[in-house]
């Protein structure tokens, strides 16, 4: 259903970027936005939180696991204690 991103310390320059992954093992995993890097969840520059609420995979395979990769800190001062929080519909 959506992607909540919130930093503790915000991004200051650019974006704090977080990829979301769906793998079914280690090395496997595939992101939520495979053909649009853009749609990724982020903390802008100079912001706090994000949320993303459209996917281009939004069915989890039962059994699959989440693994998620900070693709951009942001380039002056980096966001940091981040905290991801991942909600599905049953």
């Amino acid at each position: 259903r959506r992607v909540d991103l919130v930093c503790l310390t915000a991004p200051t320059g650019s974006a704090l970027i977080v990829d979301v992954n769906e793998c079914s093992a280690p090395g496997t995993c595939t992101s939520l936005w495979p053909n649009t890097q853009g749609s990724r969840v982020q903390c802008a520059a100079s912001a706090t939180s994000g949320s993303q609420t459209t996917f281009e995979d939004n069915v989890l395979t039962a059994g699959n696991y989440l693994g998620m990769d900070v693709d951009q800190i942001g380039s002056t001062v980096a966001g940091s204690d981040v905290t991801v929080t991942v909600t599905c519909l049953q």
